[in-house]
């Protein structure tokens, strides 16, 4: 069975429960709050489907006639305001405005009426900023591959952007390519788990008063992004990003899925159509386009990549340059994170007193006093 199969390498991609056709897959949270396989034994007809379907088992397979454009370009969207709603140079609403403009069909992530994070559809404008800028949080895909192979069997064009075993789990579920489907992946250090989040949300804040979250508000730049939370009541809260404690376990790896540390889709040859990021190091090599309103890099896969460049010159300033670039800026493109110490001792504060794993465990203690609070707790609960 998938789930004594898969265990820690798992991403979470929900292909297998998508796929099975008796429904005994579940998607249940463990300990650290992600979700995984469960299937129920007294359902499981002994198919396989979902292990034949894996893109964790089958990766060798899957990834065996891949043949990789590995070139990259810098894009930035002529529109301001598409830009100021975006976390880089806005080529998801460039794409996703397209698609709609054309009768197409977007997919990515977006936060439900209770700020969980998970995928869905849109169809209008109105629709598809809901779906705009970064959730450093694992989405839910429920029912989404499904409702895209409908779409696609109709001759619906749809764009899906998501991490990149997201695109996998998708591709696998579909089981063959479809001239429609266009695949949007994302330079990915790793996801963050949806305990960690809830727990940092209920922790700090009220539900019922959140108006909107922005993880990379670009009020004070593109280089210099904070956490943004906006209240009912007009009032809003910003946090310089790499000062946000929820940030920082990310970035220091503790609310990381574990497949993360070793995830075997980190290679230059990606079943996505592009990837889409940050141009970190562009001041190195394309500094002219930089005006601290944020410039994406978009890296080429596949042929469709063609048509995907060709709508952004239409929307923006696109400019190519060195693919070296890509892996000499942005190590998490074919690198895992490294696992971190400390991360046992994160998840067991998030149960007991989850203010202590993000107000110390979020922070890098530089004083005497942090540095004893830390040798303490780790000295009590045990790394």
């Amino acid at each position: 069975m998938i789930d004594s199969i898969i265990k820690d390498r798992c991403t979470g991609c929900e292909g297998c429960a998508s796929v099975c056709p008796t429904k005994c897959i579940d998607m249940v949270q463990n300990y650290e709050g992600f979700f995984m396989p469960q299937v129920n034994s007294n359902k499981c007809v002994n198919c396989k489907m979902c292990i034949n379907i894996c893109p964790v088992i089958n990766y060798d397979k899957n990834h065996r006639n891949i043949v990789d454009k590995k070139t990259a370009y810098a894009f930035k969207s002529n529109n301001d305001e598409f830009r100021r709603i975006c976390s880089s140079g806005a080529v998801f609403l460039s794409l996703a405005t397209y698609f709609i403009e054309h009768d197409g069909i977007v997919y990515g992530a977006s936060f439900d009426g209770s700020y969980n994070v998970i995928h869905k559809s849109a169809t209008s404008t109105s629709e598809v900023i809901e779906l705009a800028g970064s959730k450093y949080v694992q989405s839910r895909i429920n029912d989404i591959y499904l409702e895209i192979k409908n779409k696609l069997e109709q001759e619906k064009k749809v764009i899906f952007f998501g991490t990149t075993c997201q695109v996998e789990g998708l591709r696998a579920y579909l089981g063959k390519n479809y001239n429609f489907l266009y695949c949007v992946d994302l330079i990915c250090m790793g996801i963050p788990s949806p305990l960690a989040w809830d727990k940092y949300l209920d922790t700090y804040y009220k539900r019922s008063e959140i108006k909107k979250i922005n993880f990379k508000d670009k009020s004070l730049g593109w280089h210099k992004f904070s956490f943004l939370l906006e209240k009912n009541n007009g009032t809003s809260i910003s946090i310089p990003g790499f000062d946000n404690t929820y940030m920082q376990c990310m970035f220091k790896g503790f609310s990381i899925r574990k497949s993360c540390f070793d995830c075997c889709f980190k290679s230059e040859s990606k079943i996505a159509d592009i990837t889409i990021a940050d141009c970190w190091g562009c001041e190195n090599y394309i500094s002219e386009l930089d005006d601290n309103k944020g410039l994406s890099m978009v890296i080429c896969h596949s042929n469709k990549s063609d048509e995907l460049i060709g709508i952004l010159k239409e929307m923006g300033i696109v400019e190519r340059f060195e693919y070296s670039n890509v892996l000499k800026y942005n190590s998490n493109y074919n690198n895992s994170t490294t696992t971190k110490k400390g991360r046992n001792i994160f998840y067991k504060l998030l149960y007991i007193y989850p203010v202590l794993a993000f107000g110390v465990m979020g922070k890098n203690p530089q004083n005497s006093f942090l540095r004893k609070v830390c040798s303490k707790i780790r000295s009590a609960i045990g790394d």
